[in-house]
């Protein structure tokens, strides 16, 4: 080929070699040319017109990368062993008609790298492609724009799919036109083709232009179709023909007519933008606008911040003072019930200073009967004295674990010191009673119970340990 030829004699080192849109129909020829870049690593034969490929492509010793999509293979059975030939290949683009075909591959090509811009190269991938790789498309994408315009081999093939159907309906009136029918297809393909290459080499960065060029291949594609029905109608009723070739040009028109629609939109989007860009100065003050806002926003955090930490400073101050005359009642609450359950008080008027009885000890007698609650005078109020099973005390001590879990998460959320079982005990009782008596009350009943159960309840034990 002409254009291999003048491109050796241009960059023999060449390291990556152009042959889309060639009308190549059989690589053999062309193969001891392309074998003369012996530093080719990458080789694209995007949309042309080959069946197969040679058996023996070994030659291409230092082939890296291959582009065979948008041609007309049968089989990808076929192209798998000329495949196998070249010894360096790690990236192959071709098109897949389904997930086994794209199975066989990477199974029968396990050198490979990249499969249709699908990395491939994880271990993991290789052993189970279908579960752990992404999922390329059914159809792999044969040539995709910067613009994401893509001309695929069904667009080709179905024009030839319109122009069988054509071709039968002549046969059927004269066979002999069907080898001349089937020339001017092949003849008007490959034109089109050629032209849309070169103008693709001219304008391969304008997005526009690339965008503008293939679509109007893809309507010049089907200009044959038209020409043939025309045609063939005309033989039957001139008057169809008409209708029809009538119904082509106005199709036609509009099709010219609307790239000119969208250049003037496309003009007049881009003065708008340019108009209604902002100055400098205004994105300066934009800018000023939301540095201020942005500091007003983190003084305000500050305040609220400072404003917390002094409602927790004082909360931590008013727990520790309640905790404090829990544990002074508690005491006092337990050698109360013990001397009741023993049915003797103390006389405090017989009592020294030191705990020495001065004169004879006086006892009073009392009844003694089976009861859950006593009262008792506290700092802050008569209080009932309350008694709880091994099992009620169990449920406070859940709710409790509980409690201290989620405020744990929300002093977490607001960067706050956690609190103390202990300090927690006092938050869990305010918020479930408010009223300080049952505070105290419960507070008491629970101080009790851990020390009445905790030698013979694990769960007791360790809770009164971590509220010590």
């Amino acid at each position: 080929m002409e254009t291999l030829t003048n491109e050796f004699k241009k960059n023999p080192n060449a390291e990556y070699l152009n042959l889309e849109f060639c009308q190549i129909t059989n690589l053999s020829n062309l193969l001891p040319s392309i074998e003369r870049f012996r530093r080719l690593k990458e080789l694209s034969l995007y949309g042309n017109r080959l069946t197969s490929l040679p058996n023996d492509l070994s030659g291409l010793e230092t082939l890296e990368s291959l582009d065979i999509s948008n041609n007309i293979f049968s089989n990808i059975g076929d192209i798998i062993q000329p495949l196998k030939t070249l010894p360096n290949l790690r990236s192959l683009t071709v098109n897949l008609r389904n997930k086994e075909e794209e199975k066989l591959i990477i199974s029968e090509l396990p050198f490979l790298e990249t499969l249709n811009a699908i990395n491939l190269t994880t271990t993991t991938k290789r052993n189970n492609p279908t579960n752990n790789r992404p999922k390329p498309q059914q159809q792999a994408p044969t040539k995709e724009y910067k613009d994401g315009s893509i001309f695929k081999q069904e667009d080709l093939e179905s024009v030839a799919v319109l122009y069988d159907v054509i071709r039968e309906l002549f046969k059927k009136r004269n066979p002999d036109l069907d080898a001349k029918l089937a020339e001017e297809f092949d003849e008007h393909v490959r034109n089109i083709m050629i032209d849309l290459g070169e103008k693709l080499k001219v304008h391969r960065d304008d997005i526009d232009e690339t965008t503008n060029h293939l679509l109007k291949a893809k309507f010049a594609l089907y200009e044959i179709c038209f020409a043939k029905i025309i045609e063939y109608t005309s033989l039957d009723d001139t008057r169809v023909s008409t209708i029809l070739e009538g119904i082509h040009d106005c199709y036609a028109l509009l099709f010219k007519e609307y790239p000119m629609l969208v250049n003037r939109l496309v003009s007049k989007t881009s003065n708008t933008s340019v108009k209604n860009a902002p100055t400098r100065g205004q994105e300066s003050d934009e800018l000023e606008k939301l540095r201020k806002a942005h500091e007003d926003a983190k003084k305000t955090w500050e305040e609220e911040k400072k404003e917390l930490m002094e409602q927790i400073s004082y909360l931590t101050e008013e727990n520790q003072r309640c905790l404090n005359v829990l544990l002074r009642h508690s005491k006092d609450g337990q050698q109360r019930l013990e001397m009741a359950n023993e049915g003797t008080v103390p006389d405090k008027e017989n009592e020294s200073p030191k705990g020495h009885r001065r004169g004879i000890t006086q006892t009073k007698t009392i009844r003694t009967q089976h009861i859950t609650n006593q009262n008792i005078n506290t700092p802050i109020g008569t209080t009932n004295l309350r008694t709880l099973t091994l099992g009620q005390l169990h449920d406070v001590v859940e709710e409790i674990y509980s409690s201290k879990t989620k405020f744990d998460e929300k002093y977490f959320e607001g960067k706050l010191p956690r609190e103390t079982m202990e300090q927690h005990m006092y938050t869990f009782l305010n918020q479930k009673y408010g009223l300080k008596n049952l505070i105290v009350e419960w507070a008491t009943a629970i101080i009790n119970g851990l020390r009445k159960y905790a030698a013979e309840d694990n769960d007791v034990a360790v809770f009164g340990k971590i509220l010590k």
